[in-house]
């Protein structure tokens, strides 16, 4: 059986090049099907490859915890509002994305990515 997607959902998940305490908790959660035919197009091109991956944590980054400024000020969850094919969605702000370093946004792209797909028991049904 299939069921719908809840976008509102996320789950939380630890970088693995977290080392201090307390730990920065990242909730994420998966990429709709507009969302996901936007991020596709970049992931066709190997060269865009990085720009893909800040794209998917820019749609499915729904939060954090313990997300310290380079001052160990607590950085603030932000937002802006992006159309695309007529739909608008409210996606991670600019001033976010620029501070989460490069390694992470790409351990945070992939593991949205895993969540995305369908379970292995329905694929393979």
């Amino acid at each position: 059986m299939i069921t719908g997607i809840d976008t509102s959902a996320s789950q939380e998940f630890i970088s693995k090049y977290d080392t201090g305490e307390p730990k920065t908790i990242w909730r994420i959660g998966v990429l709709t099907a507009r969302a996901f035919a936007y991020v596709s197009s970049e992931m066709s091109d190997p060269a865009k490859s990085i720009n893909a991956m800040i794209e998917i944590v820019r749609f499915a980054l729904r939060g954090f915890d313990n997300f310290k400024d380079k001052d160990g000020n607590d950085v603030k969850f932000t937002t802006k509002n992006k159309d695309v094919y007529s739909q608008s969605f409210a996606v991670v702000s600019d001033s976010i994305i620029s501070v989460i370093p490069t390694d992470v946004i790409i351990e945070l792209g992939g593991k949205i990515l895993e969540i995305t797909k369908l379970p292995e028991q329905v694929i393979k049904n």
